[in-house]
């Protein structure tokens, strides 16, 4: 009998060892998260760590964490140190925000056997910083306003603007621009009128964050009410600017009108949003400045002038009193301003011409106002004549200069088969001065002299790739007198 029942006794046994031969290991593996507990303070610069009682295989471990807070998950890099892992957020971590790591699934130990873990702790981040608040906000809760209102938030602490923008929402809703006038001051202002006897309310989320990464604690809001609209629109103000194609944007901003220049504009501010396709219609200049009226905004127009009008002279900016708000409200009278241009004109200082031989002829540019004559006298029957012109102005570059060069004019006036000379050479000794050098000129005997005309015309610019440019405004002529030695 006792054989008989140890056999099955000893193939118990065996069966025992065999299985201890498997590895299967039954110790478990211990988990502690730091900070400890649940609901415990992370100081200020604190990140968590998790700790585990002996030697882990550091992927599995890391696939069995996960670190979130009530707003999602948190990305953070993974730190090893021995047994010890740090989680560190990517992005830090906000004050007073709840977060939650956990270790929960199979985590291989460093003897290959697996194990099965669920821990978890919750904590509080906290900042010696304390949260930004809104001291104050216009409209005041319940206040009464225009149609033109804007909302302005003053927080207790310099913000993170694009949080703030972000997190800020009107109802019913309206489009808004935003500005700053320091990091602590928003300003919400509707880009459409806002309806008249309507109730409005504000909201700020608690996404909204100073500029260190802490947010508001809660959602803030507020409300008003818009009143009927009896306020006429008008002209606030008139500032010269230049537009600036790579932007798109009016830029080099100047208060007031006088003095635009070519290749300016003039922007024109209204209290409030008006009836943009009538300002584009009726918006002018007097008289004979003529130019392009656009719509920048519901607020502002641009009236853009052409290059070719004539600068240096008074003008007349007009906008007409028909222009109306958005409610229907008509200006109470035109607006009427005012203003000088400036003077845009490229000058001719000086014309002198040379011979090879003959003495300088020198005429001042201001005799050139009139067509003028000068007598050239030599003793050769041809000649190379070099004439040399003096502008008031530099020229930009050579395309304007070759511009200038093919747009004077030298030709033969009298007699009629006198021939034509030929342009043998141009030069620029400098950015304002024109060396043009004719070969071919021919000298006639006393009385029958030659003579040859010289225009330089107007339209000659100092930069063909700009608006911004200075141009001669009349025709400038020269009658030289070419005669012959004996």
């Amino acid at each position: 009998m006792w054989k008989s029942r140890a056999k099955p006794l000893l193939a118990a046994a065996l069966a025992l060892t065999a299985l201890s031969c498997d590895l299967v290991d039954l110790r478990g593996l211990d988990v502690t998260i730091y900070p400890t507990g649940q609901g415990s303070i992370l100081p200020s610069g604190g990140i968590p760590r998790i700790e585990f009682s002996e030697g882990v295989d550091r992927l599995s471990a890391e696939r069995a964490v996960t670190f979130s807070s009530q707003r999602g998950g948190v990305e953070a890099d993974y730190q090893w140190s021995g047994l010890s892992l740090s989680l560190s957020p990517r992005a830090g971590l906000e004050n007073g925000v709840r977060y939650t790591v956990s270790v929960k699934g199979q985590i291989t130990k460093s003897n290959l056997n697996a194990v099965s873990v669920d821990a978890s702790a919750t904590f509080y981040y906290a900042t010696d910083e304390a949260f930004p608040t809104i001291l104050s906000t216009l409209p005041e809760y319940g206040a009464v306003v225009g149609v033109a209102a804007t909302v302005e938030l003053r927080f207790s602490a310099p913000m993170d603007r694009e949080s703030v923008e972000d997190a800020f929402s009107l109802s019913p809703s309206a489009e808004c621009r935003y500005s700053w006038p320091s990091d602590d001051v928003m300003v919400a202002t509707p880009v459409e009128a806002l309806s008249p006897l309507t109730y409005y309310s504000w909201r700020l989320s608690n996404d909204a964050a100073t500029q260190t990464g802490v947010r508001v604690w809660s959602e803030r809001e507020g409300t008003f009410y818009t009143a009927a609209d009896f306020q006429s629109p008008d002209v606030l103000s008139v500032d010269k600017a230049r537009y600036d194609q790579a932007s798109g944007q009016y830029v080099d901003v100047v208060p007031g009108a006088d003095g635009l220049a070519r290749g300016q504009v003039l922007l024109v501010t209204f209290s409030e949003p008006v009836d943009m396709a009538e300002a584009v219609r009726s918006i002018r200049v007097e008289t004979g400045f003529r130019g392009t009226v656009v719509a920048v905004s519901s607020t502002v127009a641009a009236f853009e002038p052409e290059p070719a009008n004539n600068f240096g002279l008074d003008y007349t900016l007009v906008v007409p009193k028909e222009i109306q708000d958005l409610s229907g409200i008509a200006m109470q009278e035109d607006y009427r301003l005012d203003f000088s241009t400036a003077d845009m004109g490229l000058d001719i200082e000086e014309v002198s011409l040379q011979t090879d031989t003959a003495m300088p002829a020198i005429v001042a540019g201001a005799n050139l106002s009139a067509p003028t004559a000068v007598r050239m006298s030599d003793f050769e029957p041809y000649y190379d004549l070099r004439i040399t012109i003096v502008f008031s102005l530099t020229f930009a570059d050579a395309a304007a200069r070759l511009a200038a060069v093919d747009a004077i004019m030298f030709d033969p006036y009298f007699p009629a088969g006198a021939p034509s000379p030929t342009l043998f050479n141009v030069s620029w000794p400098d950015a304002r001065t024109l060396v043009l050098h004719y070969q071919g000129v021919e000298g006639g005997d006393d009385p029958a002299f030659n003579y040859y005309k010289l225009i330089v015309p107007k339209g000659i610019k100092t930069d063909t790739d700009s608006d911004f440019y200075y141009a001669t405004t009349d025709e400038a002529w020269l009658y030289i007198e070419m005669e012959a030695g004996v």
